[in-house]
């Protein structure tokens, strides 16, 4: 049986005035979060830890990850963690204090129209959550992957639980899920959502919150 965990806190513990590497924001600057800032003792875990960065192809389009630990991949210690980010248009790089996770392989990548991913047209029905589903299959077998713990945040959890509905050949290989942060109504998310960008006064002004 699969475990579930449903998770409405932060997915981990941050401190101020450390950054987290891979990430563009510095603490104090405009748009700084939170959320992109680690603890000492996970930022050197991260330093040590061995990265492999790569992209795979998904249709006409190729989506980069990186992979924390690849030797592990295979490894009978502990299966890895796939991570997916929120959204959208949000890179993985605020969820790589994950990487501090010991022993085992962790998997992030950017989505489709994120961070160093390809960013098509808006419209296309890659774009659509069916396409962000196969995308996610693709990626889970051109890296290589195969039984695994999963882990969605925010949006990544709307993700994950769309995955292991669609019941595809990865879905089945899936030994654990945790969704954390993520809404069960995506109504009320973006009725909320147009009133944040109402209170800001445009979109633009919104995204530079």
């Amino acid at each position: 049986a699969m475990a579930v965990l449903l998770c409405v806190a932060q997915v981990s513990a941050f401190a101020p005035g450390v950054v987290t590497p891979g990430c563009s924001k510095k603490p104090g600057s405009p748009g700084a979060h939170r959320c992109c800032q680690a603890p000492a003792r996970i930022r050197w875990q991260m330093g040590l830890a061995p990265t492999k960065e790569g992209s795979v192809s998904v249709g006409d389009h190729t989506l980069w990850y990186r992979l924390v630990r690849p030797m592990a991949l295979s490894s009978q210690k502990g299966s890895p963690l796939v991570v997916l980010h929120g959204g959208p248009q949000v890179p993985s790089d605020y969820l790589f204090p994950l990487s501090g996770v010991e022993y085992r392989t962790v998997l992030f990548y950017d989505q489709l129209g994120c961070g160093r991913s390809d960013t098509p047209a808006a419209g296309v029905a890659e774009y659509s959550v069916a396409g962000s589903v196969a995308a996610l299959e693709q990626v889970l077998a051109g890296v290589g992957v195969r039984d695994f713990h999963l882990l969605g945040q925010s949006w990544g959890g709307i993700l994950a639980y769309e995955f292991l509905r669609a019941g595809g050949p990865a879905a089945a290989k899936c030994r654990s899920v945790v969704l954390a942060n993520s809404p069960t109504s995506v109504r009320q998310v973006e009725e909320e959502a147009g009133v944040l960008v109402e209170q800001a006064g445009s979109m633009e002004a919104f995204q530079a919150a």
